[in-house]
């Protein structure tokens, strides 16, 4: 079974996964569980493993299956307690959400909805229940990073700093950004963790 294993590098977040190589691997569409970053497997980097170095040691490491499209980030984030994965707020209110660590939905206040942050849009429904993702995910040598995606193909126009976001889209999040859902924007904010608090 071991020589069925190949060993490939995310080319979006680095991140290395053990696939199965399986016959027509080549045509197959991977998706990163760190990053969601979905391609074909021609499109991630071989990568040979450190034989002194037990796998997922020092590296996000997963056994990952070429065919598969979800599953949970191999990098579990235990040590992040006391790091703010980051909040939204609401441009026009000043309103704000915070993110935690892992998967985010967002979407508008309804009592059917499932989303972990509803947004008020008042009778508008143009937002749907469950609209974008946002996951906040532990990457090496980046620390805690977000990454915006849509939650589902059929959604209204969504755009992140005024280019629009297209369903399998995943976009990395900087402190500052803007997404404009429909009826509302909100902006990204990263708590910069190297900040010096001064007291004058």
């Amino acid at each position: 079974m071991a020589d069925r294993i190949v060993h490939i590098k995310c080319p979006q977040c680095g991140s290395v996964l053990s696939v199965l190589s399986v016959p027509g691997i080549e045509g197959k569409n991977v998706t990163c569980p760190v990053c969601k970053y979905k391609g074909r497997f021609t499109t991630f980097r071989a990568h040979v493993p450190n034989a002194n170095q037990y796998p997922g040691e020092g590296e996000d490491h997963t056994q990952y299956g070429p065919i598969a499209s979800g599953g949970e980030s191999p990098t579990e984030i235990k040590d992040s307690i006391n790091i703010l994965p980051g909040q939204l707020r609401v441009v026009a209110t000043g309103s704000v959400f915070k993110l935690k660590p892992g998967r985010n939905v967002i979407g508008r206040l309804a009592s059917k909805s499932s989303a972990d942050i509803q947004l008020p849009t008042g009778m508008s429904k143009r937002m749907s229940r469950e609209h974008i993702v946002i996951d906040v995910k532990k990457v090496a040598g980046k620390g805690l990073t977000a990454f915006v995606s849509l939650c589902k193909e059929l959604v209204n126009k969504t755009f992140v700093n005024g280019n629009e976001l297209v369903y399998g889209d995943v976009i990395v999040l900087n402190d500052g950004d803007t997404i404009t859902l429909p009826d509302m924007k909100v902006k990204y904010e990263k708590p910069d963790e190297e900040k010096t608090d001064y007291n004058i």
